[in-house]
C-alpha cells in the first residue's frame, strides 16, 4: 500500500489507534484518539504518552504494555475515560510490534467503546447478587441443562457445593420420592427456557 493511502485509512479510522516505541513514547496517533484524550493537535510524535493519561489510566497502560514487552503477545487493558459526552468505558487491544530480531520494537494500541459491555456486566453482577441473597433454593442451567449457577440456598438445601453441582444436570436431584413426572416437566421447562423457581 501507498503510504500517503495508508495514512489515509488510518486516520479514517473511528477507532482509536496509538503507536508507542519501546520507552512509551509517541509514534504515532490517529485523530480519533487525539479526539478521545482531548488532545486535539497537543500532542507531539516522541513525547510520553502515558503523561496525556490521568495515574490510573496511566498505570493500567503501563501494566499491559509491560506484559506486551515480557510475554511477547497481545494483552488487553480497560480504561473508564471521561469525555465531553460524558463516561465512557474503552477496551484497547495492546499488540507487540517486533524488529528483525525478533524483539518488541513497538507496541499498537486499538481501542473499543466498551460502555455497553461493562453495563451489561454490571448488570449481570446485580442479578447474581439479588440471586446469592434470595431465601429460595436457585439452580441455572445452559441450554444442554447442565448446571452453570446455583447459590448459597440450593448449596445448603441441597448439600451441593457450587463445585459438585456446576457442570451436572438436575438428575443429581432425582429421588425416589420424587414422581417422574416432575423431572418430566423440569426438563420440558429447562429445554423450553422456562424458569424454574425453587424452594
Amino acid at each position: 500500500l501507498d503510504s500517503a493511502l495508508l495514512m489515509d485509512i488510518l486516520e479514517r479510522q473511528s477507532n482509536p489507534i496509538v503507536r508507542v516505541d519501546c520507552k512509551n513514547r509517541l509514534l504515532y496517533i490517529n485523530k480519533s484518539s487525539a479526539n478521545l484524550f482531548g488532545l486535539g493537535v497537543k500532542y507531539k510524535v516522541g513525547s510520553d504518552f502515558l503523561s496525556y493519561m490521568k495515574k490510573e489510566d496511566a498505570l493500567a497502560f503501563e501494566k499491559a504494555y509491560t506484559e506486551a514487552r515480557s510475554t511477547k503477545l497481545p494483552t488487553k487493558a480497560t480504561q473508564k475515560l471521561h469525555t465531553k459526552n460524558g463516561w465512557i468505558w474503552m477496551e484497547w487491544e495492546i499488540t507487540p510490534i517486533f524488529d528483525e530480531e525478533g524483539e518488541v520494537r513497538e507496541i499498537q494500541s486499538i481501542g473499543q467503546n466498551a460502555s455497553s459491555l461493562m453495563a451489561t456486566q454490571d448488570a449481570l453482577n446485580l442479578v447474581f447478587q439479588a440471586l446469592e441473597q434470595t431465601s429460595s433454593a436457585v439452580a441455572i442451567t445452559d441450554r444442554n441443562g447442565a448446571i452453570a449457577f446455583i447459590n448459597q440456598k440450593f448449596e445448603k438445601l441441597y448439600g451441593y457445593s457450587k463445585k459438585e453441582a456446576i457442570g451436572k444436570t438436575p438428575r443429581i436431584l432425582k429421588s425416589e420420592l420424587t414422581s417422574p413426572e416432575v423431572f418430566v416437566d423440569m426438563w420440558r421447562k429447562i429445554l423450553s427456557g422456562e424458569g424454574i423457581f425453587g424452594h
